[in-house]
């Protein structure tokens, strides 16, 4: 096993802990949602901050949810014909659309990352439960480091495929 089978491996085993974390934060919003809107309906009293903590909630949830799916060839894509195409053009494809994607989340990572400095230094909490929002935004952004990497490692190993192909 090469040393990049071993990092790709490792960064699997990862990602799948991080796609068991967002299942139970999913599990954590249904029942948020049922108890919000059981209380909505039946005592006319809806439980307090439960928006906001979906709100937390569902960015740490999409970006583990990316990660995992991205380690798993889970996302959805256009089979209808790139199947047909020699295996020299998929790789060539798979790179045209690796790298800006890669580019793009390299910059959504760094930007979460600033947001989360500034928005630690301003000391900015949620409106109902004053929960410090920062390390829920750092969170979010290793979520996306991690998917990050994970296209960093496809595209490296499309790469070399070609190159041994040749």
């Amino acid at each position: 096993m090469t040393g990049l089978e071993r990092l790709y491996n490792l960064l699997s085993r990862l990602t799948k802990g991080l796609g068991y974390v967002a299942g139970i934060i999913l599990m954590v919003l249904m029942g948020m949602t049922i108890l919000d809107v059981a209380g909505r309906y039946l005592f006319d009293d809806p439980v307090p901050g439960v928006f906001e903590l979906t709100q937390i909630m569902m960015s740490i949830l999409v970006a583990f949810g990316l990660a995992y799916c991205g380690t798993r060839k889970g996302h959805v894509g256009v089979d209808i014909f790139f199947h047909r195409f020699p295996r020299p053009l998929q790789r060539i494809s798979n790179l045209l659309t690796g790298v800006p994607s890669l580019v793009l989340l390299i910059l959504i990572v760094v930007q979460t990352y600033q947001h989360g400095l500034e928005v630690e230094s301003n000391h900015t909490v949620s409106g109902i439960l004053s929960i410090p929002l920062y390390p829920f935004i750092f969170v979010t952004a290793l979520g996306m480091a991690f998917y990050a990497l994970v296209i960093l490692l496809d595209l490296v190993r499309g790469v070399l495929e070609m190159i041994h192909e040749q």
